[in-house]
């Protein structure tokens, strides 16, 4: 539809200053993206509501991925209604 009215954008792109960029939070997000969905199919499997709060033990190797100061662990507890958040398994694991 835009292309028929002709709208035109005279801003430009944003540049990326890959400064900002930083790793870590990147691998952290993306890991928290991965529980969060598990966490969700987990929930469904077993008839539970989303707001249903659960335990969550994720691989031990993940430990000093959040010990970080920049963590998203309160974020993901928050996210999944974690009752608890533990690190202790070689994959992740949720129980009631």
């Amino acid at each position: 539809m835009w292309g028929i009215i002709g709208a035109k954008s005279f801003s430009s792109w944003p540049i990326v200053d890959k400064k900002f960029i930083d790793d870590h939070l990147e691998t952290q997000g993306d890991y928290c993206i991965r529980v969060t969905n598990q966490a969700r199919q987990f929930k469904t499997q077993n008839q539970k509501h989303l707001k249903e709060e659960i335990r969550v033990s994720l691989p031990l190797m993940y430990q000093e991925l959040f010990k970080k100061e920049a963590s998203f662990l309160p974020d993901l507890k928050a996210v999944i209604k974690a009752k608890e958040i533990t690190f202790e398994r070689k994959e992740i694991s949720f129980s009631l």
